[in-house]
């Protein structure tokens, strides 16, 4: 540091309290031994006899504690009159525990080589017990100090560690054993091969040390307390990122805090790991092997494969020859772990049956559960203990049994995830391998999951068959699926609901514009307009909106969506030949060469001249063979009368010009939330600053035509409040009270008119005549 010079005379170094002999040594240790020359002994060589090693040994550590004899002499005698020294000797004597700890980093910062001892000293301090609970309170305040003090030593001594006074940063130390049996013995006699000794001997005890401090950080690592434990984990990470030295051992230690019981301890260990990889981009691939390892672990939790998958997603690639193998080994692992968690559970799914194989034995907490659960008497007691025996060996099951349905969905989109940003990256012929190979799974499990991991999935296969610029029409079928689930009454009760939907909405639209086929499309838009009337108003707009995307590109649809397209049963188009074995859905199954064969309208087949409807059928599973386009699209009217102001507006506007003018998101614009920004005169986040503001006076001015729908209601709240302020306070009273005086006439009429209905037996003619209206109704059904 920088002396100030005002405080007089700047005291002298304590390296000059070094022995006159070592005075021309650099400071740091590793570096003057580096520069010292050293033979090796050759592949050939006989290794030194251990006498002859334990004598060098011992002639380094008499050459070290001479050193240090210097060193303190210097502190305690007349020769240590500066400043640091008689600071050193005043807090050795009197200072506080932090006082003393804070002299003995400075010791060993100034002089390793001097203070092996105090060295060793702090490594203990660290590797010292905390104390726990139980005692008096003298006790507990004496074992808080100690923890305290403890963790002072922690920091301390790992910011040293991670500096270069004790560590070299280019490589890793070695044993003196390592070094006496791989390089030739050094002369004691001579100055050099005393160094060399010497600082051999240092070399085996920072060493030594180092490791007792890594196992004094995996034990506070491992402290119940969360300010202790975060303190470990902390300095592993920064030995690790600092320091070649012990980085297997402290890498595993950090990844095994990915599956802590503490959320806040695996989520810094997730942060650490991903700032080591940042520091050390060559490390990427054996950090991403350990962390992948432990995901395949036995009895692992799923909370320690969400972290563990968090921070492999987060992992960045390139196009260089590393990062596509190493994309594809993470692609690997990410379907080998799908398969283990999911295919089992997806398989059950679909074939509807049980799978009574576990992979693993029951776990003893839910045989303990099951041993708890009271049992009750009776018919109904011994079919809920049946049950509930059931689901317990179901929950025992190993994690490739679990159910897709039960499991974490978060799980599921750290894979998927895992999946799209790792795939373009990977070689072409390897990805084409992974999709033959992969893809049938993922079609299983996108039918049996939730819908927003079901949306995921077919997210991830879209980018799948689009690196290889094609699709199928089991994919379609998905999709064409999903619509339909995503207006289930019971799948948007979530806040997320609307994101899903977004997501899928640009898989059908990005799907449509490349697709050849006039009726898929068809299907497609009418299938989002029947859902559009069972969704919440934004998500309804943006179907709405994406149906006039559909219609820009393709003008058959805008057609028919504007009711100018001919009726497509042309006869002339399909030639149809009647059989005796016509089926009782009105499509006709033909077997002769060049004919459609007709089993239904399920769309199973792949052959597209299979299925020949005669009408649309909303609910055919392949959009292919709905016959979307056989009919006008009804849909698009009821739209037209719907509830909500923006939806009617948009859906007029579709069915009359095929095209709808928005430049914003509607999913966004239309909500809750937006609404009520707007009337408390918030200006929405993405709306230009030359557009009026709502609840503005120069707002309440604009013509009633240039409102649009959803700012209509806006425009006549304030509309009406200003002109409700231009009114004097007594002519406003008096309204009010004329205003109740006629609701009061108004009641008084309704209650005479009811009185003499009733009496006049008009409700019995009303009854009547109901009756008849709907023997009316159930005729013309019938008929």
């Amino acid at each position: 540091r920088v002396w100030n010079e005002g405080a007089g005379k700047a005291p002298a170094s304590l390296a000059t309290l070094q022995p006159p002999a070592f005075s021309d040594e650099p400071s740091i240790w590793h570096e003057a031994l580096d520069a010292l020359t050293s033979t090796d002994r050759g592949a050939n060589a006989k290794p030194p006899k251990p006498a002859d090693v334990a004598r060098m040994k011992a002639t380094g550590r008499d050459l070290c504690q001479a050193a240090s004899d210097a060193f303190e002499k210097g502190i305690t005698t007349t020769q240590g009159n500066t400043q640091e020294a008689k600071w050193l000797r005043q807090v050795r004597k009197t200072g506080t525990a932090s006082d003393r700890l804070a002299a003995s980093v400075l010791v060993v910062r100034e002089s390793c080589l001097a203070n092996l001892k105090a060295l060793d000293a702090l490594v203990e301090t660290c590797c010292g017990d905390g104390g726990g609970g139980g005692g008096d309170s003298h006790d507990k305040s004496a074992k808080q100090a100690r923890r305290q003090h403890r963790m002072a030593a922690i920091r301390a001594l790992s910011e040293l560690f991670q500096s270069d006074v004790l560590l070299p940063s280019a490589r890793r130390m070695r044993t003196f054993e390592a070094r006496a049996a791989s390089l030739v013995q050094p002369d004691i006699t001579t100055k050099d091969g005393a160094r060399t000794l010497m600082y051999w001997y240092v070399e085996d005890e920072v060493k030594r040390c180092y490791s007792r401090f890594v196992d004094a950080l995996e034990a506070a690592s491992k402290d119940m307390l969360a300010q202790m434990k975060g303190i470990g984990i902390k300095a592993l990470a920064g030995l690790l990122t600092a320091k070649p030295e012990n980085e297997q051992r402290m890498l595993s230690l950090v990844v095994n805090k990915l599956g802590d019981p503490d959320r806040h301890a695996a989520s810094q260990a997730s942060f650490l790991l991903t700032g080591v990889v940042a520091v050390h981009p060559a490390m990427k691939r054996i950090i991403c092997d350990e962390v992948a390892s432990m995901c395949f672990r036995r009895n692992v939790g799923f909370r320690a494969l969400y972290y563990c998958l968090l921070f492999l997603h987060g992992i960045s690639y390139s196009h260089r020859k590393a990062d596509t193998q190493l994309a594809s080994r993470m692609m690997a692992t990410y379907f080998e772990l799908l398969g283990r968690l999911f295919g089992n559970a997806a398989a059950k799914q679909e074939d509807g049956g049980d799978n009574d194989d576990a992979n693993e034995p029951s776990s003893r907490s839910s045989k303990k559960k099951d041993k708890k659960t009271p049992k009750k008497k009776g018919r109904m007691g011994k079919a809920a203990a049946k049950a509930a025996k059931k689901a317990a060996k179901a929950n025992a099951a190993g994690a490739g049994d679990a159910d897709p349905l039960a499991v974490d969905s978060r799980l599921l989109g750290a894979l998927l995830t895992g999946i799209r940003r790792a795939f373009p990256y990977v070689d072409a012929d390897r990805s084409d391998e992974l999709i033959e190979s992969h893809l049938p799974r993922l079609f299983k499990l996108a039918h049996v999951s939730s819908l927003k991991a079901s949306v995921q999935i077919a997210a991830v296969v879209h980018q799948l068959l689009d690196a290889r610029r094609s699709t199928s029409d089991r994919f379609h079928r998905l999709v064409y699926e999903l619509l339909s689930r995503a207006g289930d009454t019971a799948s948007h009760a979530g806040g997320e609901h609307r994101g899903v939907v977004n997501r899928l909405l640009t898989i059908v639209l990005a799907l449509c514009r490349d697709d050849v086929s006039h009726t898929r499309v068809c299907a497609y838009a009418r299938r989002m307009l029947q859902v559009a009337g069972r969704v919440k108003p934004p998500t309804a707009c943006g179907m709405l909106l994406v149906v006039s995307e559909m219609c820009a590109s393709k003008p058959k649809l805008r057609d028919l969506m504007i009711g100018t397209a001919k009726d497509a049963r042309d006869e002339d188009l399909v030639e149809t030949f009647a059989d005796d074995d016509a089926d009782d859905d009105g499509l006709v199954a033909l077997d002769a060469p060049g004919n459609a064969r007709v089993r239904g309208g399920d769309g199973s087949s792949a052959d597209p001249s299979r299925d020949v409807p005669s009408a649309f059928d909303p609910r055919a599973r392949d959009p292919r063979f709905s016959g979307a386009d056989l009919e006008a699209v009804w849909e698009l009217g009821l739209l037209v009368s719907h509830v909500h102001p923006s939806v009617r507006a948009m859906a007029t506007q579709l069915a009359s010009t095929g095209r709808i003018s928005y430049n914003g998101d509607p999913t966004a614009d239309l909500t809750l939330m937006s609404f009520l920004h707007k009337f408390a005169k918030k200006k929405a986040k993405d709306k230009g600053a030359a557009e009026v503001e709502v609840g503005s006076r120069a707002f309440g001015t604009l013509p009633e035509s240039e409102i649009s729908a959803d700012d209509l209601f806006h425009f006549r709240y304030w509309r009406s409040k200003e002109q409700g302020q231009e009114e004097p306070p007594a002519k406003r009273r008096r309204l009010r009270e004329d205003d109740f005086e006629e609701e009061d006439d108004d009641d008084d009429d309704v209650f005479a008119d009811a009185d003499t209905y009733y009496r006049t037996g008009g409700a019995q003619r009303q009854r009547a005549a109901d009756d008849d209206d709907d023997d009316d109704d159930i005729d013309i059904d019938i008929d």
